[in-house]
Order: C-alpha cells, then structure tokens, then sequence
C-alpha cells in the first residue's frame, strides 16, 4: 500500500515535470518565432507571437520584447504601459534597467519631467555605473526645476492677473455703486425740486384761482348789484309812469265828474228859471253861482276814494324808492370794503 501511493506520487511529478517542460518548449518557440519577426521589421506579427508566449508562461525577456514591438508600431501608450509592468513584475535588474530608462524616455519626450526624473532615478539603482542615464537625470533635474519655476511664476501672473480683475471688478462696482448713489441722490433731489416746483404751480394755481373766483364773484356781484340798480330804476320808473297814468287818469275823472254834476246843476237851474220869475231866476242864478262856487270852494277838502288811493300808492312808492336807495348806498359800500381789502 504504501509503495503503491509512492509510485503514484512520482508518476505526478513526472507528468507534471512533463507537462512544464512541454509549455516551456511551447513559450520558447513562439518567443524564438517572435524574435525572428522582429528582426525581419515585421513588429506585428512578432507582437502575435510573444503575446502567444506570454499564454504558456512568464518571461521577462518575452515581456520586455513585446513593449519593444509595441513602440516600434507607434503605439506609445500601451509601450509605456508594458515597460511599467515589465519593471514591476521583472526579477532583472538588466531587464529592470532597461525597461525604466525606456519608460523615462517616453515621459521626457511628453515633458512630464517628474514622472522621467522618477523613472530614471529607478533605472540608476538597477545600473548605477550607467554615466548617460546619470547626464539624463542631471539634465531632466534641471529641467523640472526650470519648468517649476515657470509654472510658479506663470500660476502668481495668473493670481496676480486674477487680483488685478478681482480689484478693477470691485472698483468697477464701487464706481457703479457711486454713480447709482449719485444718480439715486440727483434724482431724489430732481424729484424734490420737481414736487417743490409742482407745489409751487399748485399753489400759484389755487392763488390764481382764487383771485379769479374772487374777482368773478365781485364781477357777478357787481353785475348783480347793477342789475338790481338798474332793476330798481325801471321799477321806480315805472311806478313813476304808472303814479302818471293814475294821477291823470283821477284828474280825468274828476273833471269829468265835475262837468256831470256841472251839467246837472245847469239843468236843474234851467228847469227852476223857467217855473219861477225873471227876479227870481236871477236870485237863483246868483244864488246857484254862489252855492256853485262854495262847493267848488270847499271841494278841494275832501279827497275822492280815487285820489286816496292815488295818494297812498305814492307814498309806498316814495318809501320802496327811499329803501332801495339806502340797501344799494349800503351795497356800494360793501364792494368798495371788498375791493379795497382784496
């Protein structure tokens, strides 16, 4: 039983021993096939097959080969990605070495000098005897120094240009800010003297205003007064014409009534002077005459209803007139007050 496990057991080292030296003679020729490519300046069939290498196995010469192939192609990204690798996957210093001064190259020639600076101080502590890559870094050392002091100065002309917009934007609001309160402060005092001058126009508005109501008003009163003068005087006119009209309208019918009753005296005598004596038609015509001239005489004594009225109406006439006279003195001195205080 136990010779049986042992034999076992070599014959899995012996198939596995196999099995590795048959992948090992696989990655060796499609490196060899590979190598051949290269050589030939067929750089894409030569990346086919030591990419077909890298499948059975690694290899740092394969690794660093295939990095070869790619940056003979152009393809400089993915070269420099394969130095990288290669140089942290490597056991080499030679393959180390080598795949870190490529990778710095490629960083010197973007000009990223910090990433060649570090890629060149790697592949010194693989080859420190390596006089070239020593000038390299020196070179790239100053050239980053160079290249820092640019960036230092061309970041504080940006800040300092930053500054200077930062401060002319500040002045240019502080500049606007004054010209606003400028502006704010004219307008408010444009408003004040355009409300002082509205003020002013209202008042010399209402002053005019009232000043022609007033003088209207003394106008209308004074034209009203006229008219009431000069209706007064068309009244006292009229009642003149009418006391006319009825003083001779009385006297017309006193004359007539007198001449009735002279009339009817005559007859009445003239009757009597035919019935009585030549004698006594003269004592009675005397007698008449006499009786005739008394009541003439007394007549005047008595006033007739007419003449009563006639006489009454005269007075009241007399008395409006006399009024009317004393309101329109009163009238007149009432403007006269009120034109003198205006």
């Amino acid at each position: 039983m136990k010779t049986k496990r042992i034999l076992l057991y070599f014959l899995f080292l012996w198939t596995a021993a196999a099995h590795a030296q048959t992948r090992q003679d696989t990655l060796r020729t499609y490196a060899r096939e590979g190598w051949k490519a290269y050589i030939r300046h067929n750089p894409q069939k030569a990346e086919q097959q030591w990419r077909t290498a890298l499948q059975y196995g690694r290899n740092d010469t394969v690794a660093y080969n295939l990095a070869q192939a790619l940056a003979l192609q152009g393809r400089h990204a993915e070269a420099l990605e394969q130095y990288e690798r290669t140089a942290r996957q490597t056991r080499s210093d030679s393959i180390r070495y080598r795949a870190r001064n490529n990778a710095g190259d490629y960083y010197f020639q973007a000009k990223k000098y910090q990433k060649a600076l570090e890629a060149y101080r790697n592949a010194l502590r693989a080859n420190p005897k390596d006089e070239i890559l020593r000038k390299k870094y020196a070179y790239t050392k100053k050239l980053l120094e160079k290249q820092k002091k640019n960036q230092k100065n061309k970041q504080n002309k940006k800040n300092k240009n930053n500054q200077n917009n930062k401060n002319n934007k500040n002045n240019k609001n502080n500049k606007n800010n004054k010209d606003n309160k400028n502006q704010d402060n004219k307008n408010d005092k444009n408003g004040k003297d355009k409300q002082k001058n509205k003020n002013g126009q209202n008042d010399k508005q209402n002053k005019d205003k009232n000043k022609n109501d007033k003088g209207k008003g003394n106008k209308d009163n004074k034209d009203k007064n006229k008219q009431g003068n000069k209706d007064n005087k068309d009244q006292n006119k009229q009642g003149d014409k009418n006391k006319k009209d009825q003083k001779n309208k009385g006297n017309k019918d006193q004359d007539k009534q007198n001449q009735n009753q002279q009339n009817q005296n005559q007859q009445g005598n003239k009757d009597k002077q035919n019935k009585q004596q030549p004698g006594d038609q003269g004592r009675q015509k005397n007698q008449s005459g006499r009786e005739g001239q008394g009541k003439q005489l007394k007549r005047p004594s008595k006033l007739s209803p007419e003449e009563t009225r006639y006489l009454l109406n005269a007075l009241k006439n007399k008395e409006n007139q006399t009024l009317r006279k004393i309101r329109w003195q009163k009238g007149k001195g009432a403007r006269r007050k009120q034109e003198k205080d205006w």
